[in-house]
């Protein structure tokens, strides 16, 4: 409880009051890597919170529907046949399945996929032709064998086939919501830990340069551990900013990170402090 209450004691003094800033160069240099640590933390719950209730089901609504808009351009008697490598069907070909048009927002191309009967990439994105897949993307074409991916077992599926199949997946997205949730979480504290320690590395050197027009005199080492209480503060803003606009803007980090340093080295240079090495 006493740690915990040292925590958002350290968060709302280093929030509120550049005054605090001086005393923690006075701590441990592990009191603020477990600052910067578990505020990081923190926020990954909360994203994984507000994705699992929020953004999560919308993605995957969306998921929903875009997929059943393109199974449902397949005729209902459409059957497929899969040996040894070679896909066939009772279709007359080409046959084309248009993208959703929310993806139009996203430059994608107006056929999403294509069957053909030949061995050739057709106008769409994604073509299965008798024997490989063809990607067609930023006007270069690549191909893959379905033996590479796909074991060559005879099997015949039906366009009620792919529906079933594609229900399954998605109320298994709906059922592992907060699974992929946690993953996300861990994988986006993993690279702000990595991200935050070059990016305070470099920020060292420009509140440096900052220090040194406002006539403060601090060491590498200090300026280094102001960041590791900036920093994730930044994130935090970035993260409350997003709720707000349901956007990310990254600069917002580097604008607060600066103004945050800018306003401790004012109040050094308004009460004319010296800070030494620690």
């Amino acid at each position: 409880m006493q740690s915990l209450q040292t925590y958002w004691h350290a968060l709302f003094e280093s929030i509120s009051n550049p005054d605090y800033y001086f005393l923690v160069l006075k701590k441990r240099f592990r009191f603020s890597i477990l600052f910067f640590s578990v505020t990081l933390v923190l926020i990954a719950i909360a994203m994984a919170i507000y994705g699992g209730l929020s953004t999560w089901p919308t993605a995957v609504s969306s998921f929903h529907e875009a997929g059943q808009h393109l199974i449902w351009q397949i005729p209902e008697d459409g059957e497929f046949q899969y040996n040894n490598g070679t896909l066939t069907t009772n279709l007359t070909t080409p046959l084309y399945l248009e993208s959703p048009k929310e993806w139009k927002d996203f430059e994608f191309p107006r056929f999403f996929a294509g069957l053909s009967k030949e061995e050739e990439a057709l106008d769409s994105f994604l073509t299965f032709s008798p024997t490989s897949i063809y990607l067609r993307a930023q006007g270069k074409v690549d191909s893959l064998k379905y033996t590479e991916f796909v074991p060559k077992d005879s099997g015949s599926f039906t366009r009620k086939d792919l529906e079933n199949g594609f229900e399954k997946a998605v109320q298994s997205l709906h059922d592992n919501a907060w699974l992929f949730m946690i993953a996300f979480s861990v994988i986006w504290f993993v690279s702000k830990v990595v991200g935050g320690v070059i990016m305070i590395t470099i920020f060292t050197f420009v509140v440096q340069s900052m220090a040194w027009l406002a006539g403060v005199r601090l060491t590498y080492k200090q300026f280094f551990r102001w960041g590791l209480h900036i920093y994730p503060i930044a994130i935090g803003a970035d993260f409350l900013s997003s709720l707000l606009t349901r956007d990310s803007h990254y600069p917002l980090v580097t604008i607060i990170y600066l103004l945050f340093a800018a306003g401790i080295l004012w109040r050094a240079r308004t009460v004319q402090r010296t800070i030494h090495h620690v």
